[in-house]
């Protein structure tokens, strides 16, 4: 479920077909809010709780002292009951705050925007760098930085880096659950004074993303030597030898033979094969994709892909243990 509400994508269509497709990118904060759809704002209003019986003539109501309403101002709609210390930081508060940071940081475009749960949620997302591995120049790998704000008083503004287009609800999940680091503002104080602040730990996420491009680009020079790839199968794969339990042996071998072939169909239908990035490759797929149980729906292989790219502790560090030996 996508959750969509508006929102605008620049040149590439959401895969729901919904929004604004724009050929250019918004010209200032007002026109960004204008195509995403969120020239709105949202107020704190007195929260009265209905105290009467049905079968009293009047209906009576008491003011709830320690929370307050969130209502939006187009259509008076009640998006969230929040206590009287929580501060609304408004959508152009937000769309301001990536404005700033894209005009400072050169290589930042605003990609997409918009709203979702009926104004529950808004986000704006601006391209931070892209990059092709060589050898491979149709595969493009991009970076992104994502700005997100609640209205429903469930989360903080939050800022992350990622490797994920947000367009919907699904996506948006997707990429806050593969964030390795958010950074958040309270709804309480001056969320411009944070700007720079913020600015600099996104030079830092620059630096970061540059390395991940070095380390994909080193992968793809080297040759992935055979012991080195036997190796890389026990570390993922690991059991203990010595243990007498021969059904977690057996599962573990053929999970190993699993990998051995999704290697060789790797190498044989990339440019790159037999280089460190084809087994890097190899293991991610077997991962995020190889393990999803053949038998489930449609919607249930998506959830169980997501949580094994995304969530799935096991998984995470698996990859991660194949990539510092391959780099090492």
């Amino acid at each position: 479920m996508h959750f969509w509400e508006s929102g605008f994508s620049y040149r590439t269509p959401c895969w729901h077909g919904l929004g604004n497709i724009i050929q250019e990118r918004p010209q200032s904060v007002q026109n960004a809010l204008d195509l995403a759809g969120l020239n709105w704002t949202v107020s704190k209003v007195p929260l009265y709780a209905k105290t009467s019986e049905a079968e009293e003539p009047k209906e009576r109501f008491s003011l709830v002292l320690d929370h307050q309403a969130i209502v939006r101002s187009t259509d008076r709609s009640v998006l969230g009951i929040v206590t009287p210390k929580y501060e609304p930081i408004q959508n152009k508060t937000m769309m301001d705050f990536i404005w700033e940071l894209t005009q400072q940081e050169q290589s930042l475009s605003l990609e997409t925007a918009g709203s979702l749960k009926s104004g529950k949620i808004v986000w704006a997302l601006s391209l931070l760098r892209e990059f092709e591995v060589k050898g491979i120049e149709e595969e493009l790998n991009q970076t992104y930085v994502l700005i997100t704000n609640s209205h429903d008083g469930s989360n903080a503004l939050r800022v992350l880096l990622t490797g994920v287009r947000v367009v919907c609800w699904n996506t948006h999940s997707m990429a806050i659950a593969g964030a390795d680091n958010i950074w958040s503002i309270r709804h309480i104080g001056n969320v411009h004074a944070r700007v720079e602040e913020c600015r600099k730990s996104l030079e830092l996420a620059s630096e970061w993303s540059k390395t991940d491009e070095d380390a994909m680009n080193t992968l793809a020079g080297e040759q992935c030597e055979e012991d080195l790839f036997k190796e890389l199968m026990e570390q993922v794969w690991w059991y203990d030898e010595d243990e007498d339990d021969d059904e977690k042996a057996e599962k573990m071998e053929r999970k190993r033979e699993q990998l051995l072939e999704n290697y060789n169909q790797v190498n044989d239908s990339t440019s790159l094969g037999g280089t460190k990035y084809a087994a890097f490759q190899a293991v991610a797929e077997q991962l995020d994709y190889l393990t999803i149980a053949r038998g489930d729906d449609e919607t249930a292989q998506n959830a169980r892909r997501f949580e094994r790219t995304f969530i799935d502790q096991v998984s995470l560090n698996a990859k991660s243990t194949a990539l510092h030996l391959l780099l090492n």
